[in-house]
């Protein structure tokens, strides 16, 4: 992982539910395109949310990506952190189809 990339999950995790918009990263790590580190971290299988909100601006409101750190965890194992895990986890039972265009989720608990 590149030192920018993980000072933006460092960040990430450090403002918690608040989230971190590209503004918040070019101040506080010099960082320019906070949304490439955040397609990098997504590659790295890291759950990361977009929420889109309005901010104040000279010109009127303007309208930034704000991303979240998902360490919820896996439901089945509690691994956090990542989606990949949650896709190929080997304690989740994988949806089996009961019927045509029907999907049931089964979990192992």
């Amino acid at each position: 992982m590149k030192p920018q990339t993980s000072d933006v999950l460092e960040l990430l995790r450090r403002c918690g539910p608040a989230g971190v918009t590209d503004g918040i990263a070019r101040d506080d790590l010099g960082c320019s395109n906070a949304a490439a580190r955040i397609h990098e971290l997504r590659g790295d299988g890291y759950a990361i949310e977009t929420r889109y909100v309005s901010v104040p601006t000279r010109h009127g409101p303007a309208r930034v990506a704000r991303y979240i750190l998902d360490e919820k965890g896996c439901p089945s194992c509690g691994a956090l952190g990542s989606t990949g895990h949650w896709v190929f986890c080997v304690q989740r039972v994988v949806p089996v189809a009961s019927a045509p265009g029907e999907l049931m989720e089964l979990w192992g608990k």
